[in-house]
């Protein structure tokens, strides 16, 4: 329930915004849905010790459902950052996982720069609809 208030909520932002042609429109559409799926992920994602390997495969398939996301122009360019810094954050997961000693410190700075990605590229789809 959660998520669909969320949706709809970012959803009504757009449309209020003035995304309501069809191209726009779909691309935020599909954006919305992605984001909502990494805002539950980082709301219930922790710092520090060993992830869980279905958290790391989780992120792992954010990353990829930003990358094949249908859309094209500077939409296309803030949903690939955004995959970007997952895989970089996946990746240090899996390192740790994998006894690479963990470093909170550079995790955080990971998550930091994929939660302040994500929202630019909220920021992009929002701008270039309006």
């Amino acid at each position: 329930m959660k998520r669909f208030t969320v949706s709809c909520g970012l959803l009504g932002v757009l449309l209020l915004s003035g995304c309501t042609s069809g191209a726009d429109l779909l691309q935020c559409q599909s954006v919305a849905a992605v984001d909502t799926e990494l805002e539950a992920f980082f709301a219930q994602d922790t710092v520090g010790g060993t992830p869980s390997p279905e958290q790391t495969e989780r992120l792992k398939e954010l990353a990829d459902e930003y990358a094949d996301l249908d859309v094209d122009g500077e939409v296309q360019e803030a949903a690939t950052a955004v995959s970007d810094d997952l895989r970089a954050l996946h990746d240090y997961r899996v390192g740790v996982q994998n006894g690479d000693d963990a470093d909170p410190d550079r995790e955080q700075e990971l998550r930091r720069t994929a939660i302040d990605t994500f929202v630019e590229g909220q920021a992009v789809c929002i701008q270039g609809s309006s």
